[in-house]
C-alpha cells in the first residue's frame, strides 16, 4: 500500500475508532485473552493483554490498527510467549470465506485489473494486452451473492453443531467477518476444552471427510433397508437426501438413485457437507478478528449477523465525509443503501466508507484537494 492511501485509510480508521470504540464487543473474560494488533506500517503485534475493557480502548484509541485481533483461548498469562502462557480453554470457531467457495457469481468478477491502464481481464497474462504493462493483479471482490453462497455454509454448520454435537443455540454466535464472509464463534461449551485433534475430527465429520457408503448403511449394493430420514446424524441426512432429490420415500428412493451408492454419497456430501476454513477451527492458539473492528481490505466492521439485512448495510462504520479519489477500476456496490459505479480510471467523489472500500481493495488512489 502507497503512502497516501495509507495515511487516507489510517486518518479514517483513527476517525472511527475515536468516534464509535464503543461498538467493539468486550470479549468475555478478558483478562485471560490475547489481543494482537495489524499497524498500518504492517508490523503484527502480539501477546498483548488487558486487565479490563478500560485497557482495551485505550489499545485501539492509541493504535487505531489496520487490524485487531483477540485470542479464541483463554490463558493464565496471555501475554507470555506461546510455551509460557498456560491454556486454559479456547472458544470452538469456525471461518467460511466465499472466496473458498468456487460460486458461479465469482466467474462474474474474479478479474484482474492493469494498474497502468486500468483494462481488465478474466485470465491474467505476463502483460497487458491493451498498454502492454506488466502491472497486472487480481481484483477482490464481493458480491451480494457470495455472502449469500456462505451463508448457506453457515446454515448447514449451526444444523450440524446444533442437531450432531448438542450445541444449544444460544451458544453460537455469528458475525459477518468485514470483508469475504462469516466467522461462526461457539462460546461457553461443552467443547471449550476439546484439543486441536478433536477439533479436526468435528471438521472432517461436519465436511463429511473419510465418509463412506457403509457409515450410512450402504454397501456396494442398495440397502434393503435405507437409511431413515427421522435418524441422527449422517444417515439421517442420506435418507432425507434421497427422499427429497427424487421426491419418494427412502427405500424407493434408493432404488431409483443411479451410479450406485459411492456416487449417491459424493453427490450427498456436495451438497450437505459443510465447507470451512479447516485451519481455524484446529488452530487453538489462533487470534481472530474482534467483534466491531475494522477489517483492513475493506473498512467494513466485524459484525454480529443481522438475518433482515445485509451486511453491506449493518457493517458500515466509516463517516460519510466526502472523499476525492482516482478510481482504477471498480464494479458497481452498494454500501448503506447507496449504489455506486460501476468506474474506470476516473476520479469521483465519495462517502469516506465507500472510497475507503476501494482505497483498501487497491482500486482507488486518494486524491488531494
Amino acid at each position: 500500500m502507497e503512502g497516501p492511501a495509507r495515511s487516507f485509510l489510517r486518518a479514517a480508521f483513527r476517525r472511527y475508532y475515536v468516534q464509535k470504540v464503543s461498538r467493539v464487543e468486550v470479549p468475555p473474560e478478558i483478562h485471560q485473552r490475547e489481543f494482537g494488533v495489524l499497524t498500518f506500517d504492517d508490523a503484527m503485534v502480539r501477546h498483548l493483554s488487558c486487565r479490563d475493557e478500560g485497557e482495551l480502548r485505550s489499545l485501539l484509541l492509541r493504535e487505531a490498527p489496520k487490524s485487531a485481533y483477540c485470542s479464541v483461548s483463554y490463558y493464565e498469562l496471555p501475554s507470555g510467549q506461546m510455551e509460557e502462557k498456560g491454556w486454559l480453554r479456547s472458544d470452538l470457531v469456525f471461518d467460511i470465506d466465499s472466496d473458498t467457495l468456487d460460486l458461479p457469481c465469482r466467474a462474474e468478477h474474479e478479474l484482474h485489473v492493469c494498474r497502468a491502464c486500468g483494462a481488465t481481464f478474466r485470465r491474467p497474462g505476463q502483460a497487458c494486452s491493451s498498454c502492454g504493462g506488466t502491472n497486472v493483479e487480481p481484483v477482490g471482490w464481493t458480491c451480494e451473492r457470495c455472502l449469500e453462497g456462505a451463508m448457506v455454509e453457515v446454515m448447514k454448520l449451526t444444523d450440524f453443531l446444533e442437531k450432531d454435537f448438542g450445541v444449544l443455540s444460544g451458544n453460537v454466535v455469528v458475525y459477518f467477518s468485514g470483508n469475504a464472509g462469516y466467522h461462526v464463534h461457539v462460546v461457553g461449551s461443552q467443547y471449550d476444552l476439546l484439543n486441536q485433534g478433536g477439533r479436526a475430527e468435528m471438521v472432517d465429520y461436519m465436511s463429511g471427510k473419510g465418509l463412506l457408503p457403509k457409515h450410512i448403511g450402504l454397501s456396494t449394493r442398495w440397502s434393503d433397508a435405507p437409511p431413515s430420514p427421522d435418524e441422527p446424524g449422517w444417515r439421517g441426512r442420506a435418507g432425507r437426501y434421497a427422499s427429497e432429490l427424487y421426491r419418494l420415500p427412502p427405500k424407493e428412493a434408493f432404488a431409483r438413485a443411479s451410479g450406485g451408492p459411492k456416487a449417491f454419497l459424493d453427490g450427498m456430501v456436495a451438497k450437505l457437507g459443510a465447507r470451512v476454513d479447516a485451519g481455524v477451527t484446529i488452530d487453538i492458539h489462533r487470534i481472530l478478528r474482534m467483534a466491531g473492528t475494522l477489517h483492513n481490505k475493506s473498512g467494513l466492521a466485524k459484525k454480529r449477523v443481522d438475518m433482515a439485512e445485509s451486511p453491506f448495510e449493518t457493517a458500515v462504520g466509516l463517516d460519510e465525509e466526502p472523499a476525492r479519489v482516482e478510481v482504477l477500476f471498480s464494479p458497481g456496490f452498494t454500501l448503506k443503501g447507496q449504489s455506486f459505479g460501476p468506474f474506470k480510471k476516473e476520479a469521483v467523489t465519495l462517502p469516506t466508507y465507500a472510497a475507503a472500500y476501494l482505497v483498501a481493495k487497491g482500486l482507488a488512489a486518494p486524491q488531494s484537494g
